[in-house]
């Protein structure tokens, strides 16, 4: 480590930040490339977390989903962990053009009273973008309701003000 005290500072500034460029690409690939394969091999992340964010990003491209997929995400509608409820409603906001959008609609009806108020405010957004003729009366009244997390009574806000706005459009 002689070499190291014969460099100027500014060469020993150069060096150090080599190593930290080389350490974060380093890092970086482990923790997006092989180290993401080897948590899918132990478990991690669960696989119906997998099946979910797959499915989402299926119907995300436009893709049309299959029965079976689409049963497969009525099955996690009402799975215990609220990260994947959430990834379905997630789900259905692509889905008001296709033959799903009613059933679609009635399981964001359902998951609106859910005890995590995350998941409320995902299914007042995906009554929104199903296009439900009621979202406005429930967006009303997740707005009134003092007992309502303040994050859903902000979803109810912005889906009021795009209501209004999209009156607005159409008037014009």
């Amino acid at each position: 480590m002689r070499w190291i005290s014969v460099l100027s500072p500014r060469a020993k500034w150069l060096l150090l930040l080599s190593a930290i460029v080389v350490a974060s690409y380093i890092l970086y690939r482990m923790l997006h490339g092989e180290w993401y394969l080897f948590a899918l091999r132990h478990g991690y992340p669960p696989q119906d977390f997998v099946t979910v964010r797959r499915l989402l990003d299926k119907a995300e491209r436009g893709l049309p989903l299959s029965p079976h997929e689409f049963e497969a995400l009525k099955r996690y509608a009402h799975h215990e962990r609220w990260s994947i409820r959430v990834r379905v409603l997630t789900t259905f906001w692509f889905l008001a053009e296709t033959p799903y959008a009613p059933e679609a609609r009635r399981i964001a009806h359902q998951l609106i009273a859910d005890p995590e108020w995350v998941v409320r405010g995902y299914a007042l957004r995906a009554l929104y973008y199903l296009r439900d003729p009621q979202v406005e009366e429930i967006a009303r009244q997740r707005l009134s309701d003092p007992q309502e997390h303040e994050r859903v009574r902000e979803r109810a806000w912005d889906i009021l003000g795009k209501i209004q706005e999209e009156r607005k459009e159409e008037g014009e």
